[in-house]
């Protein structure tokens, strides 16, 4: 049993975020207190508190990524047994820099030949907004869990909405909430969006992203002045995913690791798909990136399906449904 080292309060299994002040507990990570509350905005119903429907600070909040929050995911990734048991990762993870551009709305994250990894405010709105509609999933968390079609639909609305664009803000992640989750089937009573387990996800999606690049570092894809190859670059992503899935299957709390992996190469795929990249791509066929997610590691594949329902089939589903 594991206890908020900020306020004492004992922690839900699995959680990375306390969810009576919403310190950070995750293991090798510094606590931190949430930030001040800062200005209100228009929220969907199931994101507001009280009766007279004022919008969350929270939320407010966790829709607004801060450069600590990415930097804290990037400890959570170095305390992976993979990167800290091999010493050529630690010295890699070493060298490396880490930049969070608060002024960038692409969806996009990179690494550069310096050795410093660059993440963009698009891409964690938009893997905020992603695990806010993922939490609605968790039947740890809901008295009446969503149906397999209504799992399909919800999923389907935000992985379609984020992929219509390659550029997102918090005001337009919001606006997706919204249209979401004002729909008929989320009236007054029914499963919620829950803060805490939508900031476990948020943070295992960055965790994937961070992973995914140190690989390209550690693994020699990134270099000064070369171009590769198409086919050779989308084996260095295939690499690349390789090395992400088994730094956060070896990293703690792993279950939500991998839902941030599924949902995060999601994001990927599909705008992919939007710039019309899926078959002539320099990253491989988006079919075969999530099926290798699931077959790599079975086992939290399995307890991904039974905890949020999300499985190959469903995902699969999804995909075919978007590229017709």
């Amino acid at each position: 049993m594991q206890f908020c080292e900020t306020c004492g309060a004992k922690l839900v299994s699995l959680a990375l975020f306390c969810e009576h002040c919403g310190s950070s507990v995750a293991i090798g990570m510094h606590t931190r207190e949430v930030n001040p509350p800062r200005a209100a905005r228009a929220f969907p119903r199931s994101l507001v508190h009280g009766r007279g429907g004022a919008a969350s600070p929270e939320w407010v909040e966790f829709l607004e990524p801060t450069s600590e929050e990415l930097t804290s995911s990037l400890g959570l990734v170095c305390s992976s047994r993979f990167i800290r048991n091999n010493e050529f990762y630690q010295n890699t993870v070493s060298r490396l820099s880490f930049s969070f551009d608060a002024t960038a709305d692409e969806l996009n994250a990179y690494a550069c030949a310096d050795e410093t990894i660059v993440y963009l405010r698009g891409l964690a709105v938009a893997q905020r907004v992603t695990a806010a509609v993922i939490s609605v999933l968790d039947k740890n968390h809901s008295v009446t869990p969503l149906s397999y079609s209504a799992a399909d639909s919800l999923l389907t609305g935000v992985f379609d909405r984020i992929g219509r664009k390659d550029s997102w803000n918090t005001s337009e992640g919001i606006e997706v909430l919204q249209s979401l989750f004002d729909s008929p089937a989320f009236a007054p009573g029914s499963v919620l969006p829950n803060l805490s387990v939508a900031r476990s996800i948020a943070t295992a999606c960055e965790c994937y992203v961070i992973a995914h690049e140190i690989g390209h570092l550690a693994l020699g894809h990134v270099q000064a002045d070369v171009v590769w190859p198409e086919d050779v670059q989308r084996n260095q992503e295939r690499e690349a995913d390789s090395f992400a899935s088994s730094t956060l299957s070896q990293a703690p709390f792993a279950e939500y690791l991998f839902i941030g992996h599924l949902a995060t190469l999601f994001l990927f795929l599909q705008s992919q798909r939007r710039r019309g990249e899926d078959r002539n791509s320099s990253h491989p066929d988006p079919e075969s990136r999530l099926k290798s997610a699931c077959l790599n590691n079975p086992s939290l594949a399995a307890e991904a399906e039974k905890r949020f329902g999300i499985s190959l089939e469903l995902l699969s589903r999804v995909w075919r449904r978007m590229v017709l």
